[in-house]
């Protein structure tokens, strides 16, 4: 295994080489012609290495050795409740180990998200020295910090749907910021729960179109783009960000999103939409 192992990366590293031959073909390629035939032989070489590698069974028993480690080591810490160390011991766990290990790991981080954060969210929200605005920030922070960790991201996300709504309900609709940004978390939140509330989109671009107009992004999105896919339960939106102004008076509007494709796979796609500056209506062009 170590003989193939070498292999792979000395594989890895001649096809970057000829690659650099292409760009600039220096010695011993002479001619980009060479460094492409160079590095289409070296690249399929690596990946037949790689998959040779990643296959071989002592590979395989070492890496689910080494999960069960990470499995041990986290197990360990989060008994003695130190939720950084136990997270810290999972990290590097490759994804290609066995559905028991992954299904250990996942369980271990929402056990992390749910001891950890889960008391502190509701000692902010019972912290009567915080005004509504900055306990939602807070929360918001807390979330933000999930972003890498899915499981926890769902274990917290039906709960804290609930707790975000009773915090939210009683503000006034005259107070524009803490709305805003409490259905803006809340259309976050929804993304990892089993059934998508397409009322918390639309206030949020309400409050948004009351404090800037069409200058933020459009939660239309979120609302057209699920109906348009194959299982729109699957849907999860990453980011929503603008291009350029066109001649037209409209400004081009993008969205990077997750969700199943017809075979089952969740594959990552950009949807395109377009805002009319004048009216701030929203038109959905393209799913990717």
């Amino acid at each position: 295994m170590f003989l193939l192992n070498i292999l792979t990366q000395g594989a890895m590293i001649l096809s970057l080489i000829c690659l650099a031959g292409i760009i600039y073909p220096f010695e011993p390629f002479k001619t980009r012609k060479k460094a492409v035939l160079g590095f289409i032989i070296t690249f399929v070489a690596s990946i037949f290495l790689t998959s040779a590698l990643t296959n071989n069974p002592g590979f395989i028993a070492k890496q689910e050795q080494q999960a069960a480690d990470s499995i041990l080591a986290a197990n360990i810490a989060l008994v003695a409740q130190d939720y950084n160390k136990a997270e810290a011991a999972l990290v590097g766990v490759s994804a290609s180990v066995s559905e028991d290990k992954l299904e250990e790991i996942a369980q271990i981080r929402n056990a992390i998200a749910t001891e950890r954060d889960m008391p502190i969210i509701q000692d902010i929200i019972s912290n009567d020295d915080y005004r509504v605005l900055t306990k939602l920030k807070k929360i918001k922070s807390i979330w933000k910090g999930l972003q890498d960790n899915e499981a926890g991201l769902k274990a917290l996300s039906s709960e804290l749907e609930a707790v975000v709504l009773e915090l939210v309900k009683p503000i006034p609709s005259t107070e524009l910021a803490p709305n805003r940004l409490g259905y803006e978390l809340l259309v976050d939140i929804d993304a990892y729960t089993d059934d998508l509330d397409p009322s918390y989109a639309e206030k949020a671009q309400s409050y948004a179109r009351k404090i800037e107009g069409c200058s933020k992004p459009d939660y239309e999105f979120i609302l057209q783009v699920p109906r348009r896919l194959n299982d729109p339960s699957s849907f999860k939106p990453v980011r929503i960000y603008w291009g350029a102004v066109n001649s037209n008076g409209t400004k081009t509007v993008y969205m990077k999103y997750r969700a199943k494709n017809g075979f089952g796979g969740v594959i990552s796609n950009t949807a395109t939409g377009v805002v009319n500056l004048s009216t701030c209506n929203f038109t959905l062009r393209s799913l990717g």
